[in-house]
């Protein structure tokens, strides 16, 4: 096929998924014997159909469901994402036993400064280096004025727990008042 005959395949099959009324299915099919039919999920958010209410209840009966966190973190009217922020911050513990669990919890801070020191601080002062890494990059781009003294705290302690050498330069400049460089760092190495 040209380039051309493909793009015509396309809109001919997004004419076909456009033209159906897609909110019943959604709505009878997203939640199916206690189970989240994650397609649906990514059906409704392409479609713009608002799925938040029903996604933010089935995640608080099955709050180890992380995978929910994009769809939850999404929706920001109406304190959608404070709300999930909150939640997280209320169940901690149970977000810091998978390396993965805060990630993207974290890339949505990353892009909101301020909004929860206790998911930054949780970060850093996790068992990990990815999560601590991570944190350690939001907080430099948020920028010093937003380095609590609970995120400072939490960057004394990470500072002890890094076993990463990038992550303990990075926590070096934090708590210096300094913007990281990596290519100064890497400079420094050889």
């Amino acid at each position: 096929l040209t380039l051309n005959q493909c793009h015509e395949q396309i809109a001919a099959c997004e004419k076909i998924i456009y033209s159906k009324d897609w909110q019943p299915e959604i709505e009878n099919n997203l939640i199916k014997d206690d189970k989240l039919n994650y397609q649906l999920c990514n059906l409704a958010v392409e479609l713009d159909i608002d799925v938040w209410p029903r996604l933010f209840d089935f995640w608080l009966a099955h709050p180890d469901e992380t995978p929910l966190f994009p769809y939850l973190l999404s929706y920001e009217g109406e304190q959608r994402s404070e709300r999930v922020l909150r939640q997280i911050e209320a169940d901690l513990p149970r977000y810091c036993v998978e390396q993965n669990d805060l990630l993207v919890p974290l890339r949505y801070l990353n892009t909101h400064p301020g909004e929860s020191d206790a998911i930054i601080c949780a970060a850093l002062e996790s068992i990990f280096d990815l999560p601590r890494g991570i944190a350690c990059g939001i907080v430099d781009d948020w920028g010093q004025e937003f380095i609590t003294p609970a995120i400072r705290r939490s960057l004394i302690k990470a500072r002890q727990l890094s076993n990463n050498d990038v992550v303990t330069a990075r926590i070096d400049c934090l708590l210096a008042g300094k913007h990281f460089d990596i290519g100064k760092f890497l400079n420094k190495r050889k």
